[in-house]
């Protein structure tokens, strides 16, 4: 890929994630969590991957009853994720190597974070971020390249 395209493919990958969902990821000042037990690590890793595996087979309807009713609109309902799906398909390519899939926190929440080397998007992994309620639902979620998403504070 033409280095040239990396900013703006990175870019579009920004936008095309819906303000509201990137707004929600908003840090605010929080007391430090305590860290996750080995059976909530294993319980949210198994919700993060069953997430990242409904966005790479296609399955938006699946992953869209993970979401919390106001990150269902956020993200433009069962369309825009199938929008961000083939966004994905066409300006990352496909998965070629998972590089790490662990739990982080984000402003107290569980965060799952799965990085990957893509096919088109060579210059670095992509990011792909979901972050858990109290209920397990999706509250919030994003995607981008490994350099633009913040390193969490919380690990």
């Amino acid at each position: 890929m033409n280095r040239r395209l990396i900013p703006s493919l990175a870019a579009a990958l920004l936008l095309a994630t819906p303000m509201a969902v990137q707004a929600q990821d908003t840090p605010e000042p929080v007391a430090p969590a305590a860290p996750f037990t080995a059976e909530e690590s294993a319980h949210y890793l198994e919700l993060g991957k069953r997430a990242v595996g409904y966005f790479f087979d296609g399955q938006a309807d699946s992953l869209f009853a993970m979401m919390r009713p106001e990150t269902q609109e956020s993200v433009g309902g069962i369309d825009g994720i199938r929008q961000m799906m083939d966004q994905i398909g066409e300006r990352a390519g496909m998965v070629l190597e998972v590089v790490d899939q662990k739990m982080t926190r984000r402003q107290g929440n569980p965060q799952f974070w799965w990085e990957a080397n893509f096919s088109e998007f060579t210059m670095e992994p992509l990011v792909f971020r979901y972050i858990f309620d109290e209920n397990d639902m999706i509250r919030g979620a994003g995607v981008g390249p490994k350099s633009a998403s913040r390193a969490d504070p919380e690990g």
